[in-house]
């Protein structure tokens, strides 16, 4: 049996892949496409053609099933291997398998949305609230595009990286407690606690300067 790559339909592996279908249409090997499957999982969810799917949801389902160099994620890995499960079962390979629509595994890939808002604590600060043990990157910009973390965002987020960068802020991330809370501010910089902060420390209610983590968004 031979298997077409699940990027199979990118152009630097377009020969390949009619290569192997050339070889499977001979009948000299069985042909488990995965290649075939790409468009499905582009599409999947909506109706019509990826054309009539939004663009940055193609390029972040995309970065769902395959990393930048190609290589499938552990979603697309499990792709692959329901393809190659049913081609299997097809020769008789596997008799008890059960096939299923490959991109199925789509549909248990969900996220929790998290929510923005402002500390009741101290309106300058803001809190969010998600998954627990979730990793969250707040993102700021302009109407636009932008990528980052092998996904696309519909954000151009350069006007604030260059904030970031000429005042040696941190990343807008951080990690949810058990209970799915995070109250950690986005402005804490990476240099010492004890450089001076370009918008001046806030000061909590009773007047004593917060600690770092918490500083408020100017």
């Amino acid at each position: 049996m031979i298997a077409t790559y699940l990027a199979g339909m990118d152009s630097h592996f377009l020969e390949i892949s009619k290569l192997m279908r050339e070889v499977a249409a001979t009948g000299a090997a069985a042909l488990a496409d995965c290649a075939a499957t790409y468009p499905q999982a582009m599409r999947h969810g909506f109706d019509g053609t990826i054309a009539s799917v939004p663009s940055y949801v193609v390029q972040n389902r995309r970065s769902m099933i395959l990393v930048e160099d190609c290589h499938p994620t552990p979603l697309g890995y499990e792709i692959e291997a329901r393809v190659v499960a049913s081609a299997l079962h097809a020769l008789g390979v596997l008799p008890n398998y059960v096939p299923e629509e490959p991109t199925k595994v789509l549909d248990g890939a969900s996220a929790v949305l998290p929510t923005l808002t402002r500390s009741a604590e101290d309106p300058r600060l803001f809190e969010i609230t998600t998954a627990p043990k979730d990793h969250v990157i707040l993102f700021l910009g302009s109407e636009g595009i932008s990528r980052t973390h092998n996904a696309i965002i519909p954000l151009d987020t350069s006007v604030v990286d260059g904030l970031k960068v000429r005042y040696q802020l941190g990343d807008f991330a951080a990690d949810a407690d058990a209970e799915g809370e995070s109250h950690h501010s986005s402005w804490r910089r990476r240099s010492s606690a004890r450089s001076p902060s370009p918008f001046g420390p806030p000061s909590s209610p009773n007047g004593a300067a917060r600690p770092r983590e918490h500083s408020a968004i100017p």
